[in-house]
Order: C-alpha cells, then structure tokens, then sequence
C-alpha cells in the first residue's frame, strides 16, 4: 500500500512542471525535432512501418492529428495519393520548420499536402473525409476531457469504419488526473477507460497490444484502435 501511495505521489510530482516549456515556447527552446520526443528517425521509420502493417494504401486519405514537426508526415506525403495527407497540430511553428527542413519543394508542390492548425480539435477545416486516422504520442499528454473531445469532434467527419489508433499511457487501475494537457506531461489510463472514451463518441474500441514490441516497450507505447460506428 505505501509502495503505491508513493509510486501514486511520484508521478504527480513528475508532472506538475514538466522541464520543457509548452507550446511555441517550447519549440524554440528545444528544436523541433527534440520537442516531439524520442529518437526522430527512428520514430519515423517505426511509425511508417505500423501504419503500412495495418493496411495503409495510397488511396487512403490520412489523418496525421497531431502531427508535429512531420516524423510520420515527411514518410507519408510521397507515398499517398495526392491530396491525401492531412496533418493536424496546435503547434504552427513545428509544421513549418518541418516543411523547412524535412521535405522537399517540389514534394509539396505535387502531393499538395493539406495542414490544419488548431488547438480545439476543429475538425471542421477537413478537406475530405479520412479513411485511416492516428494520433501518435497525443493521448499520451492529453487530460480526458481533451480525449473526449477530439474523439467527439472527429466522429462527425469520418465515415463508417473508418479506423483511427492512437497510442496511450497504460494504467492498470484508474489514475485521477489532476492537470491539463501539455505536451510534456504524462497521462495515463486503463483499457476500460479507452474504451468508454470511444463509445461516448461513436467509436468502437479495442486494445491491440504494443506499439514497437511487447519486450522492450514502456506503457506509453500501447496502442488502442478506434473504429467509427
């Protein structure tokens, strides 16, 4: 029981000031390729490769929510269809650099990506109706009312089994969470929890194991898959 309690205590106080700044704040004090966390090639080839296993065609419109400095974009712009990918984010700053450093001109100019900047789940800017959505390292640092309404926002604009995975912090039992979202805190939850956010927005959901295999992979690497209902 104290090993719990203090276990319980510690990850509060990891998260009540996080060393990265948040926001624009942050981009700048980190770089863009920091700020997004992890090792960014190597993120990026991991994500490719998950959305490919799963399916991925080019014909299917993407939605990169949370998409960040492009560490899956700049892997996917070339290979969907034109028009296809369409990456969301509340941070303008790292979407631009990334534009700036991590694709080519040309690229854009041909695949004619689609970005949608906002901090409030607008799904509404949708230039089509995506087929195949993921929000990597989003739910992670996300409180559960802003779960709940990025589920909520996108349902609307989905069409019937459309598939979305979103990687999550993992908790065996529910942890109450006391602080907003920030892009450097971390929140977890149980797979009871995922699933009720969801259903309370027309989705179906599932636990589907780990994100980069079950040996070596922390609880925030677990990966939840929503289907629209």
């Amino acid at each position: 029981m104290f090993q719990s309690m203090k276990k319980l205590v510690d990850y509060y106080i990891r998260n009540y000031d996080p060393a990265m700044k948040h926001g624009e704040e942050g981009v700048k004090q980190c770089g863009y390729k920091a700020y997004v966390g992890g090792d960014y090639e190597q993120g990026s080839n991991q994500q490719l490769d998950y959305c490919m296993n799963r399916g991925l065609k080019p014909s299917d419109v993407f939605a990169d929510i949370g998409c960040g400095s492009l560490r899956l974009g700049r892997k996917l712009i070339p290979y969907l269809e034109e028009g296809n990918y369409i990456g969301i984010d509340r941070e303008k700053l790292l979407i631009d650099l990334a534009i700036e450093h991590e694709v080519d001109p040309g690229l854009m100019q041909q695949k004619k990506p689609h970005f949608i900047i906002t901090d409030c789940f607008d799904f509404a800017q949708l230039p089509k109706k995506p087929t195949f959505c993921v929000a990597f390292s989003l739910f992670t640092h996300l409180a559960p009312s802003d779960i709940k309404l990025c589920l909520k926002n996108l349902r609307p604009y989905v069409e019937t089994g459309a598939v979305f995975y979103t990687t999550f912090g993992d908790a065996p039992i529910p942890i109450p969470q006391i602080y907003q979202s920030h892009s450097h805190r971390l929140f977890v939850y149980t797979h009871s929890q995922m699933r009720k956010f969801g259903e309370e927005a027309g989705f179906e959901g599932s636990f589907v194991g780990s994100f980069i295999g079950e040996k070596d992979a922390p609880n925030q690497h677990r990966v939840f898959k929503y289907v629209a209902v």
